[in-house]
């Protein structure tokens, strides 16, 4: 008897345990479900009993598992008239996907813009996006999540959350009120109704896994991580999750997904509304012309050369380049702030080093300049200032320029990989990724430095690079102009450089950071204004 029971994997029997029992399914489903687990226990006939259902009733609910996993127990589509016309509602719903007339969409722009009713776009918006009620469960791993990934093509849709950083008192901090991230995670969920757009130009380029890995790449890796999806993950999928226990998956089926808006705003960590917007904007702009599916990540390669040169003194490298990442993903995540006091044994926990290691490193690194250490050793993240900032940029220009002069004087040609990097900060300038495409032109330029092979000054440079990614990251400003400009300003430097024009090089490189450097100052001197403004309590 034990081999006509049904063979279902972990991922699907926690799955289907979940829809038995959330408040987003309906009743229908939900004894689906029911009946598909109890299949694996006993026989078809036992669980049709169980059920109260008849034995046929039992074994098409099985095959359709069997044949369609999870999506295969949705309520089929009703033959009668629907309530509203399939466009009407498309309309209605489709208007996050679009920038609204003025602030945010309401009830009454978005009746305006769709010549319906404002009782009509009320009543389909409450249906589509039911409030989440006591007891709706968004399945995340844990109750406060950040939105860590999103990608969407017209047969799969996938978010990604992680729990953000403890602080202390977090457990008796009030939570702010959701409403302020519902808006742009409408957008999120809403935003895989654009399969029906042009869909010929959203054709998937990747393999699921490689999609997953995408998801987690770079994430912390002491959080466990919930991979929303609206599809089955294939047999390769579901073997590289076998081997990824931090990452729990749920399955949503393409019916529910925009239901899930409330119990997942309710969940969401409002400190991240600054992003989230940005992430609706890039949404908004994909949308008007979608070439290709649309991926966002949170975590921003800010690291890519940090194992490179951090120090060129033998034995520290690893231990140093370790420590650093480690304060950037802090800092990234929220654990760490400017004026932050570092905690040594969190921090040799995140990097996985002994803590007399990261006690050594920290002090190299206040040695250096980029953290602050008192007499007794305690160490703690500086605060920029626009000094800090401008004696930054004046030996960075200094050190570029002697490394640039020896570049464009050289025959020897560059190596590839500095157009292959350019190559990318152009891709993600067009995808309207400005932090990333500033990063990652700090990347290149540390390339650059590399490649004139005059370690003590590359050295110094990477260093200073490392300062301009502390400012960026403990400060929330960007380190560049505007992103075009990146993509020419770099352009040009490796013309210069290819055409071994030494003036123009020089020239190139000399304008690239002053520019930088003004922009930049103009940021901090705008927010120090504005904290000067605000009214004291």
């Amino acid at each position: 008897m034990s081999n006509s029971l049904l063979q279902i994997t972990d991922r699907d029997r926690t799955a289907l345990a979940r829809m038995a029992v959330a408040a987003q399914s309906t009743r229908n489903q939900a004894m689906r479900a029911e009946i598909v687990l109890a299949c694996t226990e006993v026989s078809v006939a036992e669980a049709a009993r169980r059920a109260g259902v008849s034995f046929r009733t039992a074994m098409r609910w099985k095959r359709r598992f069997q044949e369609d996993g999870l999506a295969g127990l949705d309520d089929a589509q009703r033959s009668g008239r629907p309530r509203y016309p399939q466009e009407v509602m498309h309309a209605i719903v489709t208007t996050s996907l679009l920038e609204p007339p003025a602030g945010k969409w309401t009830t009454r722009s978005i009746a305006e813009t769709t010549g319906i009713s404002q009782t009509t776009v009320s009543r389909i918006r409450r249906q589509t996006f039911p409030p989440a009620r006591p007891g709706d469960a968004p399945m995340l791993a844990d109750q406060s999540a950040l939105l860590a990934f999103v990608h969407i093509d017209p047969h799969r849709r996938i978010l990604g959350f992680y729990a953000p950083a403890e602080t202390r008192g977090a457990h008796r901090r009030r939570r702010a009120p959701s409403t302020s991230v519902t808006d742009p995670l409408e957008t999120v969920l809403c935003a895989a109704l654009a399969g029906e757009k042009g869909t010929h130009r959203l054709a998937p380029t990747e393999a699921t896994t490689t999609l997953f890995r995408r998801a987690i790449d770079g994430t912390p890796t002491d959080r466990s991580m919930t991979l929303f999806l609206d599809f089955t993950p294939d047999t390769a999928a579901e073997r590289w999750l076998s081997r990824n226990p931090r990452i729990d998956v749920v399955v949503v089926s393409h019916d529910l997904w925009l239901a899930q808006l409330h119990p997942l705003a309710d969940n969401i960590d409002t400190r991240q509304l600054p992003e989230l917007l940005e992430v609706q904007r890039l949404i908004h702009s994909w949308y008007r012309q979608p070439e290709g599916p649309f991926t966002w990540s949170r975590i921003v390669p800010i690291f890519g050369s940090l194992t490179q040169t951090v120090t060129r003194e033998e034995g520290s490298l690893p231990t140093q380049a370790a420590v650093v990442r480690g304060l950037y993903e802090s800092m990234a995540d929220g654990t760490l702030h400017a004026g932050g006091k570092i905690a040594e044994r969190k921090l040799a926990t995140r990097v996985q080093l002994p803590r007399s290691a990261v006690a050594d490193a920290l002090k190299q690194l206040a040695d250096e300049g980029l953290i602050n250490q008192d007499d007794s050793g305690r160490s703690w993240i500086p605060t920029p200032t626009e000094r800090d900032v401008s004696e930054t940029y004046t030996a960075r220009a200094f050190l570029g320029t002697t490394l640039i002069r020896r570049l464009a004087a050289s025959d020897e040609p560059l190596p590839h990989r500095l157009d292959a990097l350019h190559d990318e900060v152009v891709r993600h300038a067009t995808e309207g990724t400005s932090l990333i495409t500033g990063f990652i032109d700090l990347d290149l330029q540390d390339e650059l430095a590399r490649a004139a092979h005059m370690p003590r000054t590359e050295a110094m440079f990477v260093r200073l690079t490392l300062q301009v990614r502390l400012f960026v990251t403990t400060m929330g400003v960007n380190y560049e102009y505007p992103k075009d400009d990146i993509v020419d300003s770099g352009r040009q430097l490796l013309d210069a450089i290819h055409a071994h024009d030494v003036d123009a090089a020089i020239a190139a490189w000399r304008s690239k950071v002053d520019h930088a450097a003004h922009y930049m100052l103009e940021q901090l001197a705008g927010r120090t204004l504005r904290a000067e403004r605000r009214p004291t309590q």
